[in-house]
């Protein structure tokens, strides 16, 4: 008649290790279970040994929330960002880590199991990593990055019942860099009769659908290098004549998701990363930098 402290698996896979044992026989067991029942022995082993592992995870997780407006002009921008902490560390260890100083960060909070009081004047964090994972740091970052993506969709109705949208997508990060799973979503009109897709001749990796169900057109890219360019041509044949101020209202505002490792729109990196008080000599640290969309919208 507990209460449970702890609900993610992560935090407690590791302690449920204990073989179930049948203290004394009863009219049951001869009833329901058989001696031909199959054993589960998957879970009377850990999923994970920490004395094999002895390792951290740190990531610095940030998602961008950017709106355009139909000049594409940004009406508002911001970044949420998590420095979460994955460990598998042997003993008692303590963690230190100093972050860099050009990130412009506000809003920051940490884990009550942070000892940040030397954060203001050297930028550095300790504690004692929980099993599992955590948040141990969140902040915001409101200006002063580069959105990473440009989309610039064109509307024309070349007759009363065919429309053309071309849909242009340009990177604006650096060359070495390249973002995953793209995915840029926007709705057909409601007056649809038909539609057909047309990529670029160099776009294997690239795919563009009509969602029936959702009435909306989805174009993916696998991967885009930074400072690069792609388009699509959706040609739209419509059963009757609409003007184009209901045209772009049905069509609505077009979204994009995306991920990119080894970059965050922030800055902030960890320099320094030390740990103490493991059983077992040199744990190894892996430090990972991530951004992906919350919200990436443009206005028609």
């Amino acid at each position: 008649f507990g209460f449970p402290q702890a609900s993610s698996s992560e935090q407690i896979r590791d302690f449920i290790v204990s073989i179930p044992q049948t203290e004394a026989k009863s009219f049951l067991d001869k009833q329901f279970f058989q001696t031909s029942t199959i054993k589960a022995k998957a879970s009377q082993n850990p999923i994970t040994t920490f004395k094999e592992r002895n390792e951290v995870f740190i990531d610095v997780i940030e998602q961008i929330i950017v709106l355009f407006n139909s000049s594409n002009s940004i009406i508002s921008s911001y970044v949420n960002g998590c420095v979460r902490v994955k460990s598998y560390l042997t003993g008692t260890p303590k963690l230190s880590m100093t972050f860099s100083d050009e990130a412009n960060l506000s809003n920051i909070s940490f884990h009550e199991t942070v000892d940040d009081s030397q954060f203001k004047n050297s930028r550095s964090l300790a504690l004692t990593p929980l099993i599992g994972e955590s948040c141990i740091m969140r902040y915001r970052l409101k200006d002063g990055f580069v959105v990473p993506f440009k989309i610039f969709p064109f509307l024309n109705l070349e007759s009363p019942y065919k429309l053309e949208i071309l849909l242009k997508i340009r990177s604006e990060y650096p060359k070495d860099i390249s973002a995953k799973s793209i995915t840029i979503r926007f709705k057909l009109p409601e007056v649809m009769s038909s539609v057909n897709f047309e990529l670029e001749k160099d776009s294997k990796s690239e795919k563009a659908t009509h969602k029936e169900s959702l009435k909306e057109v989805e174009w993916k890219i696998e991967g885009l290098q930074g400072d690069t360019e792609r388009s699509l041509t959706t040609k739209i044949s419509l059963l009757k004549e609409v003007s184009m101020y209901q045209l772009r209202k049905d069509i609505g505002p077009i979204k994009l998701s995306f991920e990119m490792n080894q970059m965050n729109l922030s800055g902030l990196k960890l320099p320094k990363v030390d740990l103490d008080g493991t059983d077992i000599e040199k744990p190894k640290k892996w430090i990972r930098y991530i951004s992906n969309s919350d919200s990436y919208v443009v206005r028609l």
